[in-house]
């Protein structure tokens, strides 16, 4: 008697919680997209309500998503042309093996018999949530990079929800900044000095008699990237009017500055936001943006650590001292 096959369920067939009980119990008897998400209504449904999940529910769909085992259907195609080829032209098929990294972990795969995955295990990323998400992201970015032109389209998609969930989940994540109103004005400096300096950019603090609003200046030295921003920090509970946001203007032309922002623990006036929109040389982060490069950059736990990133900015500017 033939063995009864598993059922299939598509996407239009699965509601999110009934999408998510396939997941957590991992039926035998049914075969479901559990490589990525299976609707773009199910993708949206789960991406608005992705903050009332538990870590570990999120962790584990991540895992799902960036696990591909040792061996995908496309690439047994593949692997059967290279053994065919081997057999017919193994000079011609040789070539190809030395002008193909892909060709090559195929080759390891057929002559270990299994034991060589075609592509390697990227879950580590895993352990960088939720401390380093931006960090996560870019191994992802190179891992798809990399593969693309082997991935199936459900792989590849996978990969990009496994990208959508990390924005929402730890870039998104509603953190406390109440936080940031314990510290000094000073403090808030080195805090953003912390940010741009994790960031990559080359950063220095200016002693606080003869700032002249500038606070933080930033530079990227990179081709193509060159920058200098003037930075000006405004630790305030109250918003930030249009008069304050002009003040950042003399700084840029005094130091020859291709911008200037202001960051802020608090908001900007509509007036200062159409200034900025007119002047693309100006930038404005308010606490929401703010909060979201903190997240990015530092993960969700950042609140935790700022009395390291404070000391670690100090010493990388001893001189900045506050008179």
């Amino acid at each position: 008697m033939e063995k009864d096959k598993p059922k299939l369920y598509m996407g239009n067939d699965l509601s999110l919680k009934k999408w998510l009980e396939f997941m957590k119990s991992k039926p035998k008897d049914i075969k479901f997209e559990d490589y990525m998400f299976p609707s773009d209504r199910i993708r949206d449904e789960f991406i608005e309500g992705i903050h009332s999940y538990n870590e570990e529910l999120v962790k584990d769909i991540l895992c799902r998503f960036l696990n591909f085992g040792p061996l995908l259907g496309a690439d047994k195609w593949e692997l059967e042309f290279l053994v065919k080829q081997l057999k017919d032209d193994k000079k011609d098929a040789l070539e190809r093996i030395k002008k193909s990294p892909y060709q090559r972990r195929l080759l390891g795969y057929l002559l270990s018999k299994g034991k060589f995955p075609v592509y390697d295990s990227i879950l580590w990323v895993i352990d960088l949530l939720p401390s380093s998400p931006r960090e996560a992201l870019n191994v992802i970015d190179a891992y798809s990079h990399m593969h693309l032109g082997h991935l199936p389209d459900g792989r590849i998609h996978g990969l990009f929800d496994a990208e959508k969930i990390i924005r929402a989940r730890y870039f998104d994540a509603q953190t406390d900044t109440s936080v940031l109103y314990s510290l000094t004005p000073d403090e808030f400096e080195h805090v953003v000095e912390a940010l741009y300096h994790q960031m990559g950019y080359k950063t220095k603090m200016t002693k606080k008699s003869h700032d002249g609003g500038r606070d933080v200046i930033v530079t990227n030295s990179n081709p193509a990237k060159k920058e200098k921003n003037v930075v000006s920090c405004k630790r305030v509970k109250d918003t930030v009017k249009l008069a304050q946001v002009r003040e950042v203007f003399a700084p840029i032309e005094d130091e020859k500055a291709t911008k200037g922002t202001l960051v802020t623990t608090s908001d900007f006036s509509s007036d200062a936001y159409k200034l900025e929109k007119a002047n693309p040389r100006l930038e404005l982060i308010n606490q929401v943006k703010f909060q979201r490069l903190l997240n990015e950059h530092f993960g969700t736990n950042w609140s935790a650590h700022l009395d390291f990133y404070i000391k670690e900015s100090q010493k990388r500017h001893p001189d900045a001292k506050r008179i």
